[in-house]
């Protein structure tokens, strides 16, 4: 295992699966990651707005990605990520087109309501990857 997926909000949970993360690669030299903060969509509809540009995807990723880097350290090479679109499916896509060897995501993400009403994301994460996928509790 050599390229890692991870899947970040900024929530808590996803603070853990970059720590996790970190200590792992530790342990696998080698090891690069790519950041991912996924905009949710469905139906055309993207909160907190629709359709937002490439430079508003950028502001509203940057807080999670900025925690997700601060918690992986310096020691792990990272590139980052920003797409608009169902959470689960998007990780799962972009997975399968580059060729990563694990998912990475906390349990529990922000956005309790679209888990009530959809599922969780790290369950259609599981049932979609092409991949294994690691799912973080929070400490």
């Amino acid at each position: 295992m050599r390229k890692v997926l991870l899947a970040t909000d900024g929530s808590p949970g996803a603070h853990a699966a970059a720590r996790w993360l970190a200590d792992l690669a530790d342990q696998m030299p080698g090891l690069t990651v790519t950041l991912v903060h996924v905009i949710p969509s469905y139906g055309g509809v993207s909160a907190p707005g629709a359709n937002p540009g490439p430079q508003a995807m950028a502001d509203m990723a940057a807080p999670a990605l900025a925690d997700a880097r601060s918690a992986l350290g310096d020691q792990v090479p990272t590139d980052t990520r920003v797409v608009l679109g169902p959470v689960a499916e998007e990780l799962a896509t972009l997975a399968k087109r580059e060729g990563y060897d694990l998912i990475v995501l906390g349990r529990r993400g922000l956005n309790p309501l679209e888990e009530l009403l959809i599922g969780s994301v790290s369950q259609r994460v599981i049932l979609l990857a092409p991949c294994p996928v690691a799912i973080v509790p929070r400490p």
